[in-house]
């Protein structure tokens, strides 16, 4: 089977959809990245934000080179309280827009794992 590279990008976009990042809990997309940018160069760098900075240089002249520099962390929640009829209360991280959160799938993290909850469990 021969994979293109269209193919490729689109399998590396689903798997970093599905990987979890809100802001402090981004470890799992930084490893991710490290990880897939290593296997082209080892000029990898993450810095104490969370910031990763690759440098893929050129192979046909020493003096080209592309620096690639990104965030990694997305939007999220805190819960700040569960209520004892099962109600959550929770906080926004970021720059969540209200309005898109009507009916959407909520993914919640704790010290266990990953825990998914489904609108249609509500």
């Amino acid at each position: 089977m021969n994979i293109n590279n269209k193919d490729i990008l689109i399998k590396r976009v689903l798997e970093l959809s599905d990987l979890i990042g809100p802001s402090y809990r981004e470890d799992r997309v930084i490893e991710y990245l490290v990880k897939e940018f290593r296997k082209i160069t080892s000029n990898v760098e993450v810095d104490n934000i969370g910031n990763i900075n690759a440098i893929f240089e050129s192979k046909s002249n020493p003096n080209k080179f592309i620096t690639l520099f990104a965030h990694s962390d997305e939007i999220g929640f805190i819960i700040k309280k569960i209520e004892n009829n099962g109600f959550i209360r929770i906080e926004r991280i970021g720059g969540v827009n209200r309005n898109i959160l009507h009916g959407a799938t909520i993914q919640f993290i704790n010290e266990n794992g990953d825990i998914n909850i489904s609108r249609d469990g509500f």
